[in-house]
C-alpha cells in the first residue's frame, strides 16, 4: 500500500493536480516533471522535507502541465495493476523501473542508497529503484526483519563500560554522580543480554536456511546490529535499511557489500522492512513500538497477508512494559487479534516458531514463494488498490476537504468497541437476563463495556467543545466508524462544527457514524492514505484503544522524536492513571531505550476542558492561527 502512494506522487500530473517543476540538469522537453509536491501523503509519513506548503493545494497553472504527463501517469497506473502485486515490494519496484528509465529521465537520480539533497522527484525514485535493484542483484528473495532498540550495547561494551564506572566510582567515593553511573552502566549490562539473544538467532537463522533467507534490519546500532553480525559471521546475507536521522542511525559494520540500503524517508522504509517471511521484535523504545503496532493493525484488517511476529524476552522486557492481558480483558482488543504473535525466550525458539507456522500451512520456509505481497489466508485474499484507484481517492479527499474550507484537524483515535453508556447498561442487563443461554465471557465482555462506556462520553464532549470553541476553523476528523471515532464526531456535528470522516475501505462490511459533514466522508483503500490525509493536524488526541490506535500513536511520537516531523500536542484521554494499567510509559526511559525528554511531547488528560486548555496553551491561543504541517 505504500508503495501505491509513492506511485500516486509520481503519476500526479496526469490528474492535473499541481506540480513542482524537478531542480536537476537540463532534461529533453517531452521529459516529464514529476509531482513530488502535490499529494497529501505527507502527513504522518513522508517527512518535512517532502511536504509542500498550503499553496499546494491550489490548482494548478497551466504552464505547470508538461506535454508528457498524461502519458507518464498513464504508465505509472498501467505498472501498478493488481496483476503486477505478486512479486511483492520488489516486483512492483521492477515493474516501476521497467516503465522508464530512472537515470534518464532524471540525471540527478542515483538508484542506491542515500538520496538526501538530491531533488524532490529523483530522490523518491533512487530510493524506490535503487533498494530493489541491489536486492535483485544479490539474489535477495526472502528475508527475516529484526527489530529493537539502536541504544542497546554489546555485552562486551556493556561490560567494559560498567567496569569504566566502577573504577571511576572507587576514584571518588563521595561522588553521586559516579555511583549514578554505576547504577546506569548495570541496567546496560543487564539490557546487552537482548544484543546477544538477536546476535544469536540471527546466527541460527542463517545457519538454518542456509543463503536462501536473508536477515534484515534498519541497519543501525544496538540491536540492528547485532542482527546483522548473527548473519554476518554466520556467512549469510546481511542487509541494513537505513534511514538519515540527526542522532543515532550509523550504519554498522556488519552489512553484506551492496546491501548497505539508505533511505531518508522513514515510509519508503517502511515498505521494505515489512515485507518479509517473519519479523522479530527485541528490547526497544517508540521506533520498535511504532513497527510492531502497525504491522498487527495492518494483519487485523487484511491489508498484510498473516506472517510470524516474534517478541522475543518476555520476563525480561515486554512483561514490564505492557500488560497485553489487560487490552484483552478491557475489551479493548480480541484474543483472535494475538494469532500471529509468539512470545520466544531463545533463537532455538524463535527458529521453531517460525518453521511451525509454515509448516502448518504446508510450506518450507526456504522453499515458500517469497516476499508474495499482501496476502490473507487462504480464501481471504488482503484489498490492495493499484495506483489508480488511489490517486481517485487521494484527489476526492482533497478536493472535498478545499471546497468545504477544512485548513485545520484535530484528529481523534480510539476503540471502536466502545458503545454510549445507555446502551452499554442495556446490553449488560440482556447478557445477565440471558446468563444460562450464554457463556460467561459474554457477561464478562459485556461488564467491560460497561466500564469503557463513559469514555465515549468524555470524547464526545471533547468533539462538542472543541467544535463550539473554534467554530468552523478546525475540523475535527476520525476513522469514521462506531466507538471513539463515533463519539467525537457527534459531539462535533451536534455542535455544529466540521466533522470528518477519513474512512479506510476494508474487505468486512463496515458501518460509517450518521455524525458526518455531508462531503466530508473520505473513503480511501490504505492506513497510508488516511495517514496521508492528517497533513493539516494541529492535534491528535488518544482514547482507550486496541492495535488500531497504538499503530498511529507510537508512529507519531516516533516522527517526532527523529525530527520526522513538527511538534504537535499530542493527548492522551483518561489520565496516566489509566494508561498505566496498559502500558509502562516511564519504564521505557528506566530501561534507557528512551531519552527521558522524549515524554515531554505527551500531554496525559482526564477531561475535554483539559484538553482543550493544553492545545491552546501549546499554540498560545488559536490552533487555526497554525501553519499547515511542514
Amino acid at each position: 500500500m505504500i508503495l501505491d502512494a509513492v506511485l500516486l506522487l509520481l503519476a500526479l500530473p496526469a490528474r492535473g493536480l499541481p506540480v513542482k517543476p524537478a531542480v536537476v540538469a537540463p532534461v529533453p522537453a517531452a521529459a516529464p516533471a514529476v509531482a513530488a509536491a502535490a499529494a497529501p501523503q505527507a502527513a504522518l509519513a513522508l517527512g518535512p522535507a517532502l511536504v509542500p506548503a498550503a499553496a499546494a493545494w491550489r490548482a494548478p497553472a497551466a504552464a505547470e502541465a508538461p506535454g508528457a504527463a498524461p502519458e507518464l501517469g498513464v504508465r505509472m497506473a498501467e505498472a501498478a495493476r493488481e496483476d503486477s502485486l505478486s512479486g511483492g515490494v520488489e516486483g512492483r519496484a521492477a515493474a516501476l523501473s521497467e516503465t522508464f528509465d530512472l537515470t534518464a529521465r532524471f540525471p540527478g537520480a542515483t538508484p542506491a542508497s542515500g538520496t538526501e539533497g538530491a531533488p524532490e522527484p529523483s530522490r523518491l525514485l533512487a530510493q524506490l529503484e535503487g533498494p530493489a535493484r541491489a536486492l535483485r542483484e544479490r539474489g535477495v528473495e526472502r528475508r527475516i526483519t529484526m527489530y529493537g532498540s539502536a541504544r542497546i550495547p554489546s555485552p562486551e561494551e556493556a561490560g567494559a563500560g560498567l567496569a569504566a564506572a566502577r573504577k571511576a566510582a572507587k576514584a571518588a567515593p563521595g561522588d553521586a554522580a559516579a555511583r549514578a553511573a554505576v547504577k546506569k552502566a548495570r541496567e546496560r549490562l543487564r539490557l546487552s543480554r537482548h544484543y546477544d539473544v538477536a546476535r544469536r538467532f540471527a546466527g541460527l537463522v542463517v545457519k538454518r536456511w542456509g543463503g536462501k533467507v536473508a536477515v534484515a534490519t534498519g541497519g543501525g546500532p544496538g540491536i540492528m546490529r547485532a542482527g546483522n553480525q548473527g548473519a554476518f559471521e554466520a556467512g549469510g546475507l546481511s542487509v541494513g535499511f537505513n534511514i538519515t536521522l540527526p542522532f543515532e542511525q550509523q550504519a554498522n559494520p556488519f552489512l553484506t557489500p551492496g546491501l548497505d540500503i539508505a533511505f531518508d524517508d522513514f515510509f519508503v522504509r517502511k515498505m521494505f522492512l515489512g515485507d518479509s517471511l517473519a519479523l522479530s521484535y527485541h528490547a526497544g523504545g517508540w521506533g520498535t513500538m511504532d513497527e510492531l503496532f502497525e504491522m498487527l493493525r495492518l494483519i487485523g484488517a487484511a491489508k498484510r497477508r498473516r506472517v510470524p511476529l516474534l517478541l522475543f524476552g518476555r520476563r525480561a522486557y515486554w512483561d514490564k512494559i505492557f500488560r497485553f492481558h489487560r487490552f484483552v480483558d478491557a475489551g479493548l482488543v480480541s484474543r483472535e487479534e494475538w494469532a500471529s504473535v509468539r512470545f520466544v525466550e531463545t533463537p532455538e525458539e524463535g527458529v521453531a516458531a517460525i518453521e511451525a507456522f509454515y509448516r502448518d500451512r504446508g510450506l518450507d520456509v526456504a522453499e515458500s514463494p517469497g516476499l508474495a505481497g499482501r496476502v490473507g489466508e487462504p480464501g481471504r485474499r488482503a484489498r490492495v488498490p493499484g495506483s489508480a484507484a488511489l490517486l481517485d481517492d487521494l484527489e476526492g479527499a482533497r478536493r472535498a476537504l478545499v471546497e468545504r474550507g477544512v485548513e485545520h484537524l484535530i484528529v481523534s483515535h480510539g476503540s471502536s468497541r466502545i458503545r454510549p453508556p445507555g446502551e452499554a447498561r442495556r446490553n449488560l442487563r440482556r447478557a445477565s437476563s440471558r446468563a444460562r443461554e450464554r457463556p460467561a465471557a459474554r457477561v464478562a465482555e459485556a461488564r467491560a463495556a460497561v466500564n469503557l462506556s463513559r469514555h465515549y462520553e468524555v470524547a464526545r464532549r471533547f468533539g462538542e467543545l472543541a467544535a463550539r470553541r473554534w467554530g468552523g476553523k478546525v475540523a475535527l476528523a476520525t476513522g469514521g466508524g462506531e466507538g471513539i471515532a463515533e463519539a467525537v464526531n457527534r459531539g462535533a456535528f451536534e455542535a455544529g462544527g466540521k466533522s470528518v470522516a477519513l474512512n479506510v475501505r476494508t474487505p468486512e462490511p463496515q458501518r460509517i457514524n450518521p455524525y458526518i459533514t455531508p462531503g466530508l466522508r473520505l473513503d480511501v483503500d490504505s492506513f497510508a492514505a488516511q495517514k496521508a490525509l492528517l497533513r493539516n493536524a494541529v492535534a491528535l488526541s488518544f482514547h482507550p484503544g486496541g492495535w488500531g490506535t497504538l499503530d498511529p500513536m507510537f508512529e507519531i511520537m516516533t516522527l517526532i522524536q527523529t525530527g520526522k516531523h513538527r511538534r504537535i500536542p499530542i493527548l492522551f484521554f483518561g489520565g496516566r492513571s489509566y494508561w498505566s494499567q496498559f502500558i509502562q510509559f516511564e519504564r521505557f526511559a528506566s530501561l534507557g531505550l528512551i531519552s527521558p525528554r522524549d515524554m515531554d511531547i505527551v500531554r496525559f488528560v482526564e477531561t475535554p476542558e483539559e484538553a482543550i486548555e493544553a492545545i491552546e496553551a501549546f499554540y498560545h491561543g488559536d490552533p487555526s492561527a497554525a501553519p499547515p504541517a511542514r
